[in-house]
């Protein structure tokens, strides 16, 4: 669980994160509040994954919904440039789904409600079309 999960402006958040044995948490947890972050101990590092994934739960209500994230990485394996689109998707408060304006609003001051990640899907383009198309078209 997080020691602070205070989001006080619900921008730019961060996760500071240390392995180190016996590092004083206060320390930590003063820089990811001063950075409208969350501090998390983690005292099993086989949960570390998980604890770093959960991260993303507070994350997310933060975002625009419905909005297409871009991200460009490098394959694993293969070194490759990738072109990744993802969107992520919250539980629906109604049958009006986020892109439908279900979740309008959020994150106004006035706004009390925080949605529930259910996932992200993604996709490489490259898997569709070559990057240098896709390149030469945000070009042109």
């Amino acid at each position: 669980e997080p020691a602070d999960a205070s989001l006080p402006n619900r921008t730019k958040p961060s996760s500071p994160r240390s392995t180190a044995r016996g590092l004083d948490m206060s320390i930590l947890k003063q820089l990811a509040c001063e950075n409208n972050g969350i501090a998390y101990t983690v005292t099993d590092s086989a949960a570390l994954a998980n604890t770093m994934a959960s991260f993303y739960k507070v994350l997310s209500p933060t975002l625009e919904p419905c909005k297409v994230r871009w991200v460009e990485y490098n394959d694993a394996i293969t070194n490759t440039k990738l072109l990744a689109a993802c969107l992520a998707s919250f539980k629906p408060e109604s049958f009006t789904t986020s892109c439908q304006g279900g979740l309008a609003g959020l994150g106004e001051a006035s706004d009390p409600r925080v949605p529930s990640l259910l996932g992200v899907a993604c996709i490489d383009l490259n898997m569709l079309v070559s990057l240098d198309v896709i390149e030469a078209l945000a070009v042109g």
